[in-house]
């Protein structure tokens, strides 16, 4: 049944109601979240990777990343692993500069696994409330276990 239900999510068609999801991270994260995504659900035509490297230059990943939220119909979903690091602060500007043109999308930093399976599994969720629903998955995976004898 679980198999059914991850063949039936990673063939889901891309739909202008569905988020995109781009990942902006520290290299290499992003790849490595990618690889877990296509173990998990065998496809990962619905995630944009963005590994910024430490000699890459800031210019360029935010006019790529604003063109990824503005030349589409979707709602678009940034996702960061750290705040105020390089990757944070250059998805914070396309961020920035696509809400000022009236693009629907929104930033979340923090991210880890959990969250961006969470962003793939329910990529499905009306988009009002999907960033939302992200955010909270990973919260909810989050977690002291206290294990002394």
């Amino acid at each position: 049944m679980c198999q059914l239900l991850s063949l039936k999510l990673w063939k889901m068609p891309l739909n202008t109601d569905y988020p995109q999801i781009i990942l902006v991270m520290h290299e290499p994260l992003g790849q490595a979240f990618e690889a877990c995504v296509q173990h998990i659900y065998g496809d990962t035509n619905q995630l944009t990777v963005i590994d910024i490297g430490v000699t890459d230059l800031v210019d360029p990943h935010v006019e790529h990343i604003y063109q990824l939220i503005t030349q589409t119909q979707q709602t678009s979903l940034l996702l960061c692993d750290l705040i105020g690091a390089t990757p944070f602060n250059i998805a914070q500007a396309a961020f920035r500069r696509a809400r000022q043109e009236g693009a629907e999308v929104e930033l979340i930093t923090g991210a880890n696994l959990g969250m961006v399976l969470k962003a793939i599994g329910d990529r499905h969720t009306d988009p009002r409330v999907f960033a939302n629903a992200v955010r909270e998955g990973a919260l909810r995976g989050v977690m002291m276990i206290d294990e002394r004898p």
